[in-house]
């Protein structure tokens, strides 16, 4: 599934040492489904987008309201083993699901 991803302010964006950053572009995400739900509970991508400051990173989406989502960066890929994990970045984003 193809979703656009707006980053927004919401509660801030840090690093993994919450150190504030700066909200990023909004970009597109090839993504599967992890969870189903309305429109998706969650869902993971790998962007790879040269220039964008979240390119190389996976991206993994948890819903919070309607179309609004917590966005977790990772430098590898996050599983059932690895939840724990700490992500490199944190922020909101409003998604919309385009193909």
């Amino acid at each position: 599934m193809k979703l656009r991803v707006k980053p927004i302010y919401g509660w801030r964006w840090f690093d993994e040492n919450t150190h504030s950053v700066t909200v990023p572009e909004p970009f597109q995400l090839e993504a599967t489904i992890t969870e189903s739900g309305e429109p998706f509970r969650s869902a993971l991508g790998f962007l790879d987008q040269p220039k964008h400051p979240l390119s190389g990173f996976w991206i993994s989406l948890t819903q919070r309201h309607a179309l609004s989502y917590n966005l977790l960066a990772y430098s590898l890929k996050p599983d059932a083993a690895s939840i724990q994990a700490q992500p490199k970045i944190t922020g909101f984003a409003d998604v919309e699901i385009i193909a």
